[in-house]
């Protein structure tokens, strides 16, 4: 079994696994390569790999990927590549083999290329480098051939190049875009068209994105998780502007900033070694790379506590508290099925349906409640609860759960965008049921972005595709219905919103 199989078994994130290369030279070179393969061919080339090292700049040997199409002599093509957050901009032209150490390496990895001129170097359209290194791995061989086929059939040879190791076998078959920077992966033949079409046009292919060459992993990771989450895939519509890196328990935290259509946004990120063990290239023994949990997608203006915030008042805690009792009128007569508890908190809804036989998925971005959900867990009756890490706006759910649920839950929650999610995540026939502060009652959230409008609900439930069932205020249910250490009593509102039936 190649380790490409063993990613795409497990379901790895493509997005964040791209290489760190803001500046790239690209040579040809016909090969043979070699394992190392710029170090190894010697001359002129392997001077330019040390001295390139050493500016920080990327090389990559390219070549044409049919024989016939190889010089038989002459200088080599040469591709001089800055890319950034939004874009990027490189030039070609022809250098001889001695010539090649002598490249303006630190102009190129401060931005600034060579002039563009008659008879020297010329503004590059696009380039589409394929790796093929099968010295490396196996897998970029097998999986990359097929791929350099078809976008020479897609956008003619001349935009298409071999290259040598672009890192990652595991994610084969993988491609560079240039000028962009797009450094995509798992890409197979009938994947082509689909792909050129998005670049041609302007569009990140989000699908198939490790992430851009300009940014760190994490970087990459939360421009996709925005991108993910936008109707439009605009080369700029996410821009990042920034990281920064923070000590945490058990993992590194970072937390990176972008611009969304002229709103600044935060991306809070964990990374800790993946729970399963797989081979990062072929032969090699299994081990546990980090992997990124996205725990927090929001604008930066948002309401609410935000991660910490919520961190902070979970670890202060030692029960998870009562379910709220609007939660538990709306839910009573429902057959007990599969169900999501999202923003689940500590749990305490989550184990309150887990006790009436419901199958619970509890997810909530902040790990010091779910580890008070799971304390709690071992001393409640009832089925097992699966707790998870993570921002319902950008999770996957599981496998298994990839049909939806029966229930979805939004109990307290008022988040943009998080309400679609959740109806997106039924079954056919599911209910979704939201329980949050109504908008105009003393009590509740003082920042009234987080109350809720019954009017406002409906509309979004319907304009979801779903069958409204109930929508209503309904006054304080006694303990616990809306109120705690700090919020005092507050009508609820309640929505039940059924999936219809497919045909």
């Amino acid at each position: 079994v190649r380790c490409s199989d063993v990613s795409a078994m497990l379901g790895e994130e493509l997005a964040g696994s791209a290489v760190h290369a803001p500046a790239l030279v690209l040579v040809e070179h016909p090969g043979p390569w070699g394992r190392d393969a710029a170090a190894e061919a010697g001359g002129g080339v392997a001077a330019l790999a040390e001295a390139a090292a050493a500016a920080g700049v990327r090389v990559q040997l390219v070549r044409r990927a049919r024989r016939e199409d190889r010089p038989a002599g002459g200088d080599p093509v040469v591709v001089l590549a800055h890319v950034t957050a939004s874009g990027g901009r490189a030039v070609t032209g022809r250098v001889a083999e001695p010539d090649l150490p002598a490249l303006p390496l630190q102009d190129v990895a401060r931005g600034r290329l060579p002039s563009v001129g008659p008879g020297g170097w010329e503004p590059l359209q696009r380039l589409w480098a394929v790796c093929t290194h099968a010295r490396r791995d196996a897998c970029c061989a097998t999986a990359g051939r097929p791929v350099v086929e078809a976008l020479q059939a897609q956008t003619g040879p001349e935009q298409v190049w071999e290259t040598t190791h672009l890192g990652g076998h595991r994610f084969a078959g993988t491609a560079l875009v240039l000028p962009e920077g797009l450094v995509l992966g798992r890409l197979a033949a009938a994947d082509v068209p689909g792909v050129v079409a998005d670049v041609d046009a302007g569009r990140v292919p989000t699908r198939r994105l490790r992430g851009r060459a300009a940014l760190s992993p994490a970087q990459q990771l939360a421009e996709a998780v925005l991108l993910r989450a936008r109707e439009h895939h605009g080369a700029s519509a996410v821009v990042v502007t920034g990281s920064k890196p923070a000590p945490y328990p058990g993992a590194r935290r970072v937390t990176v900033r972008a611009d969304v259509a002229g709103r600044p946004w935060r991306v809070v990120l964990d990374a800790r070694p993946e729970a399963t063990a797989r081979p990062v290239s072929c032969g090699a023994e299994p081990s546990t790379p980090r992997g990124f949990t996205v725990v927090e997608v929001s604008p930066a203006d948002a309401p609410g506590r935000g991660v910490e915030g919520w961190e902070r008042t979970w670890a202060g805690r030692d029960v998870p508290g009562t379910p709220s009792p609007a939660v538990v009128d709306a839910v009573a007569n429902l057959k007990p099925g599969t169900a999501l508890d999202v923003a689940a908190g500590a749990g305490r809804h989550s184990l309150w349906l887990a006790g009436r036989g419901w199958d619970v998925d509890a997810v909530d971005f902040a790990a010091p409640g779910l580890d008070l959900g799971r304390r709690a867990e071992a001393a409640t009756p009832g089925r097992p609860v699966r707790w998870h890490l993570g921002d319902a706006r950008a999770w996957e759910p599981p496998a298994d759960r990839a049909g939806g649920w029966d229930l979805v839950l939004l109990a307290h929650v008022q988040l943009p965008g998080v309400l679609a999610r959740a109806a997106s995540l039924l079954s056919p026939g599911g209910h979704l049921v939201v329980v949050g502060h109504a908008r105009g009652t003393p009590g509740g959230p003082t920042d009234t972005r987080l109350h809720h409008d019954p009017d406002v609900l409906v509309e979004m439930a319907t304009d979801g595709g779903l069958v409204v069932r109930r929508c209503a205020r309904v006054p304080p249910g006694g303990p616990g219905a809306a109120a705690s250490a700090d919020r005092g009593p507050a009508d609820d509102v309640v929505l039940v919103a059924q999936r219809p039936t497919s045909d």
